[in-house]
């Protein structure tokens, strides 16, 4: 009975010390998150379900810039898809101001096979207000023998000057 005591007591010790302390927050390489991160989105997908027909879907996400000052930015993310002959699809970033019908920046890429690739730009939107990120996925279906998807992962914005 005295050695299950001393086991108890060594146990809620041990737990104890394992506690972590919220003055200390962590994230990926237990480092805090960047103040310089303007935006960031875990995923965004588009999935077709086996032989169902032919399907047009598209999804996008927006982020709206808020802080004026702003310079120069670095988009980074990935795009994963597993399209096949019976598909086809397409995925875009873009950078534009509100009231304008010209675009800051844009990428677009058009899939006609499997993918999975990093992209990662810097963009100069020094003067430019009421600006706003992008970030687009579209996919054709003509009866898929699969299932089928395109994938952002990891979208990250964060500013650099």
């Amino acid at each position: 009975m005295k050695n299950s005591i001393l086991h108890l007591i060594f146990l809620f010790a041990i737990i104890l010390y394992s506690c972590g302390s919220d003055d200390n927050p962590t994230g990926g390489n237990n480092n805090p998150p960047s103040s310089n991160t303007l935006f960031t989105f875990s995923e965004l997908t588009l999935n077709v379900p086996t032989g169902s027909g032919v399907n047009v879907l598209m999804d996008s996400v927006v982020y709206n810039f808020t802080d004026t000052t702003i310079n120069t930015i670095k988009i980074e993310f990935n795009v994963t898809s597993n399209i096949d002959t019976m598909a086809n699809g397409n995925w875009a970033c873009w950078l534009n101001e509100r009231d304008s019908t010209t675009n800051i920046y844009s990428v677009t890429g058009y899939i006609t096979d499997s993918l999975d690739t990093n992209f990662t730009t810097t963009v100069d939107i020094a003067g430019k207000s009421n600006v706003f990120a992008m970030f687009r996925l579209q996919s054709v279906v003509n009866n898929s023998g699969s299932s089928v998807f395109i994938r952002f992962r990891n979208i990250k914005i964060t500013k650099l000057s």
